[in-house]
C-alpha cells in the first residue's frame, strides 16, 4: 500500500460506497479480507476501507492496516441511531464524547476531543455524546433513561471501540455520524443509501479546510 496520511474506516458497503463517490483519482486495492479503496478528497490522499460490522471488525481491521501505513488521523464514517427528538434524521453528528453500554448500564466513557483547529460544525453538523452497544438498543423506556440520565444521544456500533484504539495507539480520531433513524431497523434500511450520500457533505469540508488538520501525532492525554 501507499503511505496515506488518512484513513477513513466504514462499517458497512453502503457507507464506504458513499465515500468512494467523492474520490478522485480512485483506485481499487485488491485485499482478501477488506474493501480497501485509495484517493484524493480535496489535497488529502486518503485510503478508504470498509471493515464489516461491529467493534470487534473494526478493530481487528485496524490492527491489520495500522501496522502498514500508520496515518496521522482516522476518520470514522458512518451511520446511528438517535435517541435525542431534536436530532432529525439527515442530521450529522460529531461526537465529543463516547460511552460504552451494556445491559443498558454505562460501563465507561472516553472523551474524543476535538483536533479540528477550524469549527466544522454549522446548522447541519453538531456535536454530541455518543454510546456504543453491541446489542440494537429497542426500548424506548430504556433509550429515554440514557438521554435524560446519561446524556445519550446517539446509538451506534463502533464509536467506543474506535476511541479506545485510537487513544491506546496515540492516534487522533474524527468521527462523523449520520442520523439515518430513531432506532428503528426498518427506517434505517429505507434511510441509509439516501442519507449516507448527504452526509459526504461533512466529510468534504472537513478535507478541504486546509487548516482543519493538526499534524503529527497526538499523546494519549491529547486526544
Amino acid at each position: 500500500m501507499k503511505n496515506s496520511s488518512i484513513i477513513i474506516i466504514t462499517a458497512m458497503k453502503s457507507e464506504y460506497s458513499s465515500v468512494t463517490r467523492i474520490v478522485h483519482n480512485l483506485k481499487v486495492i485488491n485485499n482478501k479480507k477488506y474493501l480497501i479503496a485509495y484517493g484524493k478528497i480535496g489535497n488529502n490522499n486518503c485510503h478508504i476501507i470498509c471493515s464489516g460490522v461491529g467493534g470487534y471488525r473494526t478493530t481487528a481491521c485496524l490492527n491489520n492496516i495500522v501496522r502498514e501505513m500508520p496515518p496521522e488521523l482516522i476518520i470514522n464514517y458512518g451511520s446511528a441511531g438517535s435517541i435525542n427528538t431534536k436530532l432529525p434524521t439527515g442530521t450529522i453528528a460529531i461526537p465529543k464524547s463516547v460511552a460504552f453500554i451494556k445491559a443498558n448500564n454505562i460501563v465507561r466513557r472516553i472523551d474524543i476531543n476535538s483536533i479540528l483547529s477550524t469549527d466544522l460544525c454549522d446548522e447541519r453538523i453538531i456535536r454530541v455524546n455518543a454510546g456504543t452497544s453491541d446489542k440494537f438498543l429497542h426500548k424506548k423506556s430504556q433509550n429515554n433513561i440514557l438521554f435524560h440520565n446519561e446524556a445519550i444521544e446517539t446509538i451506534d456500533c463502533e464509536t467506543y471501540y474506535l476511541a479506545d484504539f485510537c487513544m491506546t495507539n496515540r492516534i487522533p480520531l474524527i468521527v462523523i455520524r449520520c442520523i439515518t433513524d430513531a432506532l428503528s431497523l426498518v427506517d434505517f434500511y429505507r434511510n441509509k443509501d439516501k442519507v449516507m450520500d448527504q452526509g459526504t457533505y461533512a466529510l468534504i469540508k472537513l478535507l478541504n479546510l486546509d487548516v482543519c488538520l493538526l499534524k503529527g501525532r497526538k499523546s494519549k492525554n491529547e486526544l
